[in-house]
């Protein structure tokens, strides 16, 4: 679906009538202050405030955790992405075989890697955890 801004929506344009209102003060406000030429014109620079520099250093908190976060997601992908692609070649190696007993000790074998995969995912999910409350604190 397709969403329609104020400028995009056809059943909110003025079709050439001039807009009164506060939208139009506010624009005639910015061009007399800011200059109406076809120059632009740079806008006043605003001194930080402290409170600025907090905000901005939660920002970086932010955007460390946010990297951190994709860095674990594609870690966590590619172990499950793995496991998928070794479970596949495990239902392989048993459509092969024909015999019970040989497909019970397989079964076995490959039960015991899945716990081990398993365990690894766990043991990788709790590093990630604890990096990450490093990170946010």
């Amino acid at each position: 679906l397709k969403r329609f801004s104020s400028r995009s929506n056809p059943l909110r344009r003025s079709y050439g009538k001039k807009a009164s209102g506060k939208s139009s003060l506010k624009a005639a406000a910015i061009r007399s202050i800011y200059g109406g030429g076809s120059m632009p014109v740079e806008k006043p620079r605003r001194n930080k405030s402290r409170t600025d520099f907090i905000e901005s250093d939660f920002g970086d908190y932010r955007d460390a955790a946010d990297v951190l976060r994709s860095k674990h997601n594609q870690i966590m992908l590619q172990l499950l992405e793995e496991e998928h692609r070794r479970e596949i070649d495990r239902e392989a190696q048993l459509m092969r075989l024909t015999d019970p007993d040989a497909k019970d000790q397989l079964q076995e074998k490959f039960d015991n890697e899945r716990l081990a995969a398993s365990q690894k995912i766990a043991k990788v999910k709790r590093q990630h955890e604890v990096e990450m409350a490093k990170v946010v604190g």
